[in-house]
Order: structure tokens, then C-alpha cells, then sequence
């Protein structure tokens, strides 16, 4: 059985067998996910360039199309249409595509 249960809604973990009492005597260590790039860490990050680059393109791609393809609104922009063999490709290793 699992000792361990969060419900991701509330972000609630529980524990079947309970927790100790007191306060502040409880570390909880986050492992995944990616620190992203920004002036206060002062280059200090773990995104890998790969998908800095991917981004990059992804973002070049959508500006040189937003006139091209009539494009007036970002609230009309499907993204996913700008996501070519090369991005797709390059994120594949990091995330199923569906």
C-alpha cells in the first residue's frame, strides 16, 4: 500500500500513518522540472539549450507568420501549428507528444 498520498488539486499530501507533531519539522524536496533562465540568477540554470533554441525558433516562426497568414490576434493563434518536424524532434526527448 502507499504511505504516501497528494491530492494535486489542493496540493494535500496525507500519510497513512500519520505525522509527527510539531511544527516546522517536515522537508519536502522538489526533483523535476527545470530552472529557467533569468537576470537574478545570473545565468545560473538548468533549461538545457536545446529548448532555449526550440523556443527560439518556435517564437521566429510565429512572428514571421503573423502577417503572412492574416494573423490579427493572438487569441486566434493555434501554436501547435508552428511546432515543425525540427521542434517536435528537439522537445521529443523531453516530452510525449499526444
Amino acid at each position: 500500500p502507499r504511505s504516501l498520498y497528494v491530492h494535486n488539486g489542493s496540493g494535500i499530501i496525507e500519510r497513512n500513518s500519520g505525522w509527527t507533531s510539531g511544527f516546522k519539522n517536515i522537508e519536502v524536496k522538489y526533483s523535476a522540472g527545470f530552472t529557467l533562465p533569468d537576470e537574478e540568477s545570473g545565468g545560473d540554470y538548468t533549461l538545457p539549450e536545446d529548448i532555449i533554441l526550440a523556443v527560439k525558433r518556435m517564437s521566429a516562426r510565429i512572428y514571421e507568420k503573423r502577417t503572412a497568414e492574416g494573423i490579427s490576434s493572438a487569441e486566434n493563434i493555434s501554436y501547435k501549428d508552428f511546432l515543425d518536424e525540427d521542434i517536435k524532434s528537439t522537445m521529443s526527448s523531453y516530452y510525449k507528444f499526444r
